[in-house]
Order: structure tokens, then sequence, then C-alpha cells
């Protein structure tokens, strides 16, 4: 700061750090000294210079152990993201050796659901860590919420694509099934009865979803317009294609006068331990096999079999055999 600026708020008796910046600041502010070669960053103590939280106690915090054993695990967020991938992520951050960090934790303490912000800046070679803790809802945003809707669809509170391609990206090892739907006639809805009902169609099938058919072992997505799709963590063949002919019967209560609603579905296996096709081909193959199912007649599951994959991974252009079924179908609702 200028030198004018110091003896202008010195002969005003004017402590810049405490009387304005730190006492303007609704949360939380420490250091950590880190010279202590002996000593873990996660035990070692936070040094509390000013403290000015207002709905959460958090005077037991004072290592990042103890602020971690706070994590909330059944946050919206984690939902989303995973519980062990975005914690992982959260230590990752924390240990890193970058100048800066800021980081989103959710946690639950004393009954009470909050999402910490925490912004760390690193002079490592002075040996001392400064940490911010505020909460992200002091401006007004439920920053969870915020966060769980850029990952879910508005219409159907299903997770949308995007989610899909975060939950492809950090799969598990081992055998899943992927899956596309598409809603049959679904023009005719909209056309006959309006854009309206056609919304509350797709709503009321996300719900069903939702409410009696997804679980930690098969998941739902939105995938546009109406079109869907699922991925499963430890379902066999069997119990994925006997969800999903569970999900096409409950479709019979959703009929309007004489439409009644079908999926076409495609899917296929993949082993995440031992698998040579990329992961963006693989929405694409799913897609082919739904359109296998149109062709046969709508209302119809066909299933890809390691020959089948393997075959339409062998077109030249694997995307423009894949557009080329959408197009030829796309009139057939």
């Amino acid at each position: 700061m200028n030198n004018t600026y110091h003896s202008f708020f010195r002969d005003r008796n004017i402590d810049l750090l405490n009387d304005v910046f730190l006492k303007e600041f609704e949360g939380s502010t420490f250091f950590i000294d880190i010279s202590k070669k002996d000593e873990s960053l996660w035990e070692a103590p936070f040094n509390t210079m000013y403290n000015n939280f207002k709905d959460i106690n958090i005077d037991n915090i004072n290592n990042f152990n103890l602020l971690f054993s706070y994590f909330n695990r059944s946050s919206e967020i984690c939902e989303t993201k995973g519980a062990d991938y975005l914690y992982k992520s959260l230590i990752r951050e924390v240990n890193s050796n970058s100048k800066s960090s800021l980081v989103h934790i959710p946690i639950k303490k004393d009954g009470k659901t909050y999402i910490l912000r925490l912004k760390i800046l690193r002079f490592v070679d002075k040996g001392i860590i400064f940490g911010f803790l505020s909460m992200m809802d002091n401006i007004g945003v439920n920053y969870e919420e915020l966060i769980a809707c850029s990952y879910k669809d508005s219409l159907t509170g299903l997770f949308n694509r995007t989610t899909f391609n975060l939950h492809l990206e950090k799969a598990r090892e081992g055998k899943h099934y992927i899956g596309f739907m598409d809603l049959d006639n679904f023009k005719y809805v909209n056309d006959t009865y309006s854009h309206q009902r056609g919304d509350k169609l797709l709503h009321d099938i996300g719900n069903i979803m939702i409410r009696d058919i997804a679980n930690k072992n098969i998941i739902f997505y939105r995938f546009g317009g109406d079109e869907f799709m699922f991925f499963t963590n430890e379902y066999t063949k069997e119990q994925t294609e006997a969800t999903i002919k569970k999900l096409c019967s409950l479709l019979v209560k959703l009929r309007i006068n004489k439409y009644t609603p079908t999926f076409s579905v495609g899917y296929f296996g993949v082993d995440f331990s031992d698998n040579n096709i990329p992961r963006d081909k693989l929405i694409n193959l799913a897609d082919m096999a739904m359109y296998e199912a149109k062709s046969s007649g709508k209302d119809k599951i066909t299933y890809f079999s390691q020959k089948e994959i393997q075959k339409n991974l062998q077109y030249d252009s694997f995307q423009t055999k894949a557009a080329e079924l959408r197009q030829r179908y796309k009139r057939m609702g």
C-alpha cells in the first residue's frame, strides 16, 4: 500500500486489518505454522486471528482433520458427484502446493447442514499458510442447490447429460450396463395435446424413475427432449433388463386417452476393468442399440452383445453411422 495511505489511517487510529477487512468478513480467518517439519499439515493447529461466524460454532474445529470430520456425505453435492470422489478431490486440493486454493466443503454439524467456503493462501517459503472460512449462503444463495441444479434436469428432477459424463468418467472398475431410451411417438403427444401436456408427461416419467425404480445400482438421466439414459453399478444383465421392463410396465399409468407411453431401449455391457472402447463412443453405441429397437417395431428392448459391439465399432465413420440411424428414424417419434 502507498505510504501516504498508511499515514492517513494511522493518524486516525484505524487498524485496516482488524477494523476493516476482518471485521467485515463474516467467517473465520486463521494461519498455520508449517515450519515444523515433524508436524502433519492435517494435525497442525489453526491459529485463529478472527472468528465472526454467526450461525455455526466452529470453536472446536482447530485443524483440518477436525474440519473434515464433519464432511456431509449425504449432501446433494455428494449425491451428484459421489461422496468418495468429492472427498478425495477436496483432500488433494488442501494438500496442493499451489499458491492458493478455493474449495467448497459440505458439512453437517449440530444437526444442521452447511457449505463452507475455504480459501487457502500458501507462503511455503515463509513457513505459513493462511485460511479463510466462510458460509456460502451468507449472500442469500443456497450454493448446494445451485450446484445440484447444474447437474440435474429442471423438468424431471433426473440427473442430466453433464452428470452422466461425470459418472462415466469416474466409474469404478467392473461390469456396468449403459442404456439409451427414447419415448415412442412423443411428437404425437405434443402435436395432439400441446407441448405443456408433453412436458407433464416427461415430468411424470421422471417421477416414476426416481420414486419407483432408481437406486444405488441403477441411475437414470434425462439426455434431452424425450431421450433418457441409464447406468448400472452392480447389476447383472438379468437384473438390468428386469428393472427396465418394470419401468416400462409402470408407464401404462400415464396413459393419455388413446396414447400409452412406451420406450424403445438399447443397452449393452462394458467392463471398465478391461475396456478398450473410448468412453466418448459408449453413448453412441447405446444410441445405435436403441435405434435397432425402434426399427424392430418400437416398444422393444435391444441388447448389444460383444460381437455386435465390435461389429458396430468397425464402421469407418462410427459417428456418421449413429447419425444416419438417428436421421432415419427421427420421424418415428
